[in-house]
């Protein structure tokens, strides 16, 4: 929920940024809240006894059932879950939102600033990019175009 929220503030933080003048304000801010909005979160059930009990019928073995049910509509609820951040990735993210962000926005997102420290957990040598002012300007000369703002605009919202 609090990285939901925390998308969410990003892409208001844009919107404000857009309605107050028309206009976005694009600098190294922008295009690290942007490419930010290109990240997807995933959910998976992994729970093999819940798949166990009601694949082999031995969900019976609970005899209260007020639980039964409980548990049956708890994984239900997950199941619906799942599907919608699934729906939300492939659709809203990748399809729109991730489109519009290739076409149009320097995507940079330097991870050392997003996760810091952590990086020591993965094994190997992470390289991350230096900002670069020059294809930070590409980006400004295309977004520039209104057909592009439009298209930038409308992908932020429905993020």
């Amino acid at each position: 929920m609090q990285t939901e929220q925390s998308y969410y503030k990003t892409a208001s933080y844009l919107i404000e940024d857009y309605n107050k003048d028309h206009v976005f304000t694009l600098d190294s801010i922008f295009y690290k809240r942007a490419s930010y909005l290109g990240n997807r979160k995933t959910f998976v059930i992994t729970d093999p006894t819940h798949t166990n009990l009601i694949s082999s019928g031995k969900i019976s073995v609970l005899k209260n059932q007020s639980n039964k049910d409980q548990l049956l509509n708890y994984y239900k609820e997950l199941e619906r879950i799942e599907k919608i951040i699934q729906n939300n990735n492939s659709l809203q993210i990748d399809q729109h939102y991730f489109e519009a962000l290739l076409k149009f926005v320097y995507n940079y997102e330097n991870l050392f600033e997003t996760f810091g420290k952590n990086l020591s957990k993965f094994p190997g040598h992470l390289v991350t990019p230096n900002y670069e002012t020059d294809i930070q300007e590409i980006s400004k000369s295309v977004i520039s175009k209104d057909e592009n703002k439009l298209a930038l605009m409308n992908a932020i919202t429905l993020r």
